[in-house]
């Protein structure tokens, strides 16, 4: 009794290894039916010590059940998941598994999605004397995760209907199998149909993660608030996963207030709850509120994990704070993932942002492995920092390393083509494209049209707009854009107007592209209606890069009086691009008076952006305002 419960206490393999030799002179290992010897294998392998649960496995002559699965479990636990199915075909001849072998078995098969071996081993369900093994549900939940895992839903939904009587742990496997295999919709048809056939069954607190994953996947706010309500009649509220899966919907599906309730009325909290929120905030670009939430998880004694590292190191790189970034960077360090990939991937992003280039390529050249979002991250970090030639390099450096760019990247690597200007690496990286099956995409055929429209080749880019067959709201904005940067505001109206009675619906950027257009080819009043239609017949509410537009269109025309009474009447606190396209106007048309007016605001908005000093100089050059000019040309090298 007493070795029994110092082999209980055992919390580490030293202390196993010290209660092992009492075990032996006692004879309390090797009997026939010994319990002690399937818990010591057990507590090695749950201990990370395989080697020591299979040199004791190999010295049992009377191998139960219980002792194969002890081991089996060790190895499973692992992932060894070879080892697993090696040490199954050796028990089948000896032992023979039991209803505790099998579901060990196919987890087996599941994590080498072996489909093969899994089906042989539903056979053996199926064909076994023993009806505790073909009516288990633990067994058959085993095969329903086994068959989801490697993409056989029909498969799976056949062996949940082989059960009479089907329990909850079932029911939500096939519902967790359907979503995970990106069929959200079946999930929850699937989910409805077992509740309303079954009475008995009554969803547990699992089920219902499994479904409000499903409704999030799908977008279902009103689904997800049905939901939601049923949590609290079940008096399910307390329960932090599922709270954890509610948050998560709200922060994809709702509003800042609803996620904010929901937070509020968490009883309890985890570092999957805080991360939640910190991704949430960084996401939409709130980045006091991500950085907020991440010091009040520290207070709470709550340690990051790599998760909520990513989603603060976003939010460090929106506003370029360097400081908050390296003291992430150095947790990340003590923490040991510094160098995982997607780690490693957000802090070169991040310092990228912050303009530490040699940080960033240190950081990805010590990097054990690379995936291609890792590349993508260098290649957009090169384009953000205006160093189109060193994106070029990165980019021949992937593909030498056999890692195969997918959509997302090509799309950074067009933007940089677009920023470099050269049509001849332009036809390079389409060829490209084309022989990678990249080319009929419709965001990529948005980012061609860009990129040949700031390359000088607007032929190029209306061939591509023409030959991509299902033409989005996004490809339709770059060619009216394109149109725009080569001073065809009459062809972007035109363009407009075709994407309309294409049953397209305009967005924000559509707006910002065509009144920007209107506003390079000096068509004032085309761009007057277009701002007033965009509010008026499509309800889209000016954002600060509309208003930019408008700003930049009214002062180009001359019109600084109408435009400045735009920026009062705005909403919104006019941004830093309002003021600069303000200040451009003033520049062109030599209004000292609203140009001195603009440039007051930027240096409070912006005092750190030299760019916007530029147009007040050239104002006070041509009027001859010397002693003004100096002084702004001072305040520019303590920028420098």
């Amino acid at each position: 009794l007493l070795l029994r419960k110092l082999l209980e206490s055992c919390s580490r393999a030293r202390g196993v290894a010290q209660v092992h030799p009492k075990l032996l002179k006692k004879g309390l290992l090797h009997a026939p039916s010994s319990s002690f010897s399937p818990k010591v294998v057990s507590l090695y392998g749950e201990l990370e010590s395989l080697q020591a649960a299979r040199k004791l496995f190999d010295e049992i002559s009377e191998r139960t059940a219980i002792l194969w699965n002890g081991l089996l479990r060790s190895h499973c636990r692992a992932g060894e998941w070879a080892d697993v199915l090696h040490l199954f075909r050796s028990m089948v001849t000896g032992a023979g598994p039991d209803e505790f072998t099998l579901p060990i078995a196919l987890r087996a098969c599941a994590g080498l999605s072996a489909l093969q071996h899994g089906k042989s081993l539903h056979g053996y369900v199926v064909k076994s004397k023993r009806e505790v093994i073909r009516s288990d549900v633990f067994v058959g939940t085993a095969l329903v995760e086994m068959y989801s895992t490697c993409g056989e839903m029909t498969s799976a939904v056949k062996v949940f209907e082989g059960y009479t009587r089907p329990d909850v742990a079932l029911w939500t496997s096939v519902v967790t199998g359907y979503q995970q295999n990106g069929r959200a919709e079946e999930a929850l048809l699937f989910f409805s149909r077992v509740l309303m056939e079954n009475e008995y069954l009554i969803p547990s607190p699992m089920s219902l993660v499994s479904l409000i994953s499903a409704i999030t996947s799908l977008g279902s706010l009103g689904c997800g608030k049905c939901c939601h309500g049923y949590t609290f009649r079940r008096g399910y509220e307390c329960d932090l996963p599922l709270a954890n899966s509610l948050l998560n919907m709200y922060t994809k599906l709702g509003g800042v207030e609803q996620v904010k309730k929901m937070f509020a009325a968490m009883s309890r909290k985890d570092v999957i709850t805080w991360s939640c929120m910190v991704s949430f905030y960084a996401q939409k670009g709130s980045t006091k509120e991500a950085l907020d939430h991440y010091k009040r998880m520290t207070h709470a004694g709550l340690l990051p994990n790599s998760v909520t590292v990513i989603s603060i190191l976003q939010a460090c790189a929106l506003v370029s704070d360097l400081q908050e970034g390296k003291k992430i960077h150095e947790y990340a360090i003590l923490k040991g993932f510094e160098l995982e990939v997607a780690v490693a991937t957000a802090l070169i992003d991040m310092y990228m942002k912050c303009s530490c280039l040699k940080e960033a390529e240190d950081l990805f050249s010590r990097m054990p492995r690379k995936d291609v979002v890792s590349w993508a991250a260098l290649i957009n970090g090169y384009t953000h920092n205006g160093l189109p030639v060193q994106f070029l390099m990165v980019f021949s450096r992937m593909l030498s390393t056999s890692t195969s760019p997918d959509a997302v990247t090509m799309v950074k690597v067009l933007v940089a083509c677009s920023q470099s200007g050269g049509i001849r690496q332009a036809l390079c990286v389409h060829g490209f494209l084309i022989r990678g099956g990249f080319d009929q995409k419709a965001f990529i055929g948005a980012a061609l049209v860009d990129m040949y429209s700031r390359c000088g080749s607007l032929e190029d880019a209306i061939q591509v707009f023409e030959s991509t067959r299902e033409k989005d709201v996004v490809l339709w904005s770059s060619m009216i854009s394109g149109y725009g940067i080569h001073g065809l505001g009459n062809n972007a109206v035109l363009s407009f107007k075709q994407m309309l009675k294409s049953s397209v619906k305009p967005n924000h950027i559509s707006f910002v592209s065509l009144i920007s257009a209107c506003s390079h080819s000096g068509l004032i009043d085309d761009g007057k209606k277009v701002f007033s239609d965009m509010i008026c017949t499509h309800g889209v509410v000016p954002g600060m890069e509309h208003y930019s537009a408008m700003v930049d269109l009214l002062g180009r025309s001359g019109e600084l009086s109408e435009a400045f009474e735009l920026i009062k009447q705005m909403p919104i606190p006019a941004g830093p691009h309002v003021w600069g396209a303000f200040l451009a106007g003033c520049r062109i048309h030599g209004n000292i008076e609203m140009g001195e007016l603009a440039a007051r605001t930027l240096f409070e908005l912006a005092p750190d952006h030299a760019g916007y000093y530029l147009p007040m100089i050239n104002i006070f050059v041509s009027y001859g305002k010397w002693n003004n000019m100096t002084k702004i040309r001072k305040v520019i090298k303590t920028i420098h």
